[in-house]
């Protein structure tokens, strides 16, 4: 199996695990995801109305947007319109966790951010989970990894 071929399968094992979850584990997915990974999961989120607006906040900030990034003007348009219904859980930019993501990328030009991406999102305080590695449920990972050396597919790359 070719690699693109692969990744499409895991993709897809990705979005059958999430459709079976709450929001909320989706915003813990997104807190340990690998933002140098498959995006797969991010524009999922990023396209569905059901994800909490502090989750997309995070995907936003933790994708640096000061450098722009391949979703950065659909979140943007989406979260400005109001097409995020969920805001039960908490997300502060300018301090998650004791880190400030508006000034992270200081040596990165500044494109024009909305001013309310700088905003708090109020709610439920949501922590990183044990369950998952790189933002995947621990089982799934492991399966993932399987089939990248059963196809002889550096997973690593």
């Amino acid at each position: 199996m070719k690699e693109a071929e692969l990744i499409r399968i895991i993709d897809q094992k990705i979005i059958t695990y999430a459709n079976k979850v709450s929001p909320i584990s989706w915003h813990q997915m997104a807190i340990d995801w690998n933002y140098d990974g498959s995006k797969t999961f991010l524009e999922w989120l990023i396209d569905n109305n059901n994800t909490e607006k502090a989750t997309v906040l995070m995907i936003y900030w933790m994708s640096n947007p000061k450098k722009g990034f391949k979703f950065q003007n659909k979140l943007e348009e989406n979260y400005i319109s109001g097409f995020y219904n969920n805001e039960t859980i908490l997300f502060d930019p300018k301090d998650d966790d004791g880190i400030d993501w508006t000034k992270e990328y200081p040596n990165t030009s500044a494109n024009h951010i909305p001013k309310i991406m700088f905003q708090k999102i109020n709610g439920k305080k949501i922590e990183s989970s044990e369950n998952y590695i790189e933002g995947i449920p621990e089982d799934l990972f492991y399966e993932i990894e399987t089939l990248y050396d059963e196809n002889e597919i550096d997973y690593n790359n």
